[in-house]
């Protein structure tokens, strides 16, 4: 399915109205432009918001588009918050929502995730791209200025369907990665099935799981290898096309590289983060790259 990506460049702050404001709207405005339905649901932010809310409350409902919406539809809870820096928590479900913006089983776990500081003297580059099933986000990706706290050690997720062996969207669960960049990632993935087709529970881990080797070693003769992320359903699940795993410093932050999967070749913008020593595969330093196109 064609994709839609877009960028901005934006001060990682939330005291700031008008700085959180834009990085609010950016990820809102994200959900838009991609082709996601905005919810009904009574509560729900008006942007621009007139105040910097504290906790959770400011949040939005975005329903899936895409052709497999009536069989297993995907809905998302995000809420935005200045948690002393950029923050914002989401949950996804497959259930539809009660109309108050609570979520309806079967749905995920609430993830909070968000930046490790705060800045309003500096831009910082924000990524997103996805289609009408789907999402993804690197939030405060890069600087100019690479030293703390201008270089925020990011945070990103990314929203996706079930896929089958040919790289196919199914309807059989919808998959959540998020994670966050500090001196050591936290990240998270969740599924939540189509209850249709069997199951009520979301599955949950705290970990991304990638086939890399331990000493993360993934060049050979000057080529530069890639390896896919698996989501864990009970077992692996077929690896989607969003996100590819690499050594950490193989590849330049903000670098677009073309990678085949599943046959087809596709753009991915990479991201580093030396400065948080990111650890988006359980214990090992590495590059994460996000499908952007």
């Amino acid at each position: 399915m064609p994709t839609t990506k877009v960028y901005s460049s934006l001060y990682c702050d939330a005291a700031t109205l008008a700085n959180f404001n834009a990085w609010g709207q950016f990820i809102s405005n994200a959900f838009s432009s991609f082709g996601w339905t905005a919810g009904t649901d009574t509560g729900q932010v008006s942007w621009p918001v007139g105040s910097v809310p504290t906790s959770y409350g400011t949040f939005e409902i975005w329903k899936s588009a895409d052709a497999l919406s009536s069989t297993c539809p995907i809905t998302v809870r995000i809420d935005y918050w200045n948690n002393a820096k950029p923050w914002v928590a989401i949950e996804i479900g497959t259930g539809g929502t009660n109309g108050t913006g609570t979520l309806l089983a079967p749905h995920s776990g609430t993830y909070s995730i968000g930046a490790n500081s705060n800045t309003a003297t500096i831009y910082q580059t924000c990524y997103a791209s996805g289609d009408t099933g789907s999402f993804r986000c690197l939030m405060f990706a890069t600087s100019t200025n690479q030293s703390s706290p201008y270089f925020s050690e990011p945070f990103g997720f990314g929203i996706n369907r079930s896929m089958s062996s040919a790289g196919v969207a199914t309807d059989d669960y919808v998959h959540f990665l998020g994670w966050m960049s500090h001196s050591a990632s936290t990240s998270i993935q969740q599924a939540v099935p189509n209850p249709s087709v069997g199951g009520t529970y979301a599955v949950e881990y705290n970990n991304i799981n990638a086939p890399l080797p331990y000493t993360a070693n993934l060049m050979a003769y000057g080529v530069i290898y890639v390896v896919p992320f698996f989501p864990i359903v009970g077992a692996p699940g077929n690896p989607s096309d969003d996100w590819l795993f690499t050594k950490l410093g193989y590849l330049a932050d903000d670098t677009q590289v073309s990678v085949t999967m599943f046959g087809t070749p596709h753009t991915y913008v990479v991201l580093n983060n030396t400065a948080g020593n990111p650890q988006f595969v359980y214990g090992i330093s590495t590059a994460i790259l996000m499908r952007y196109e």
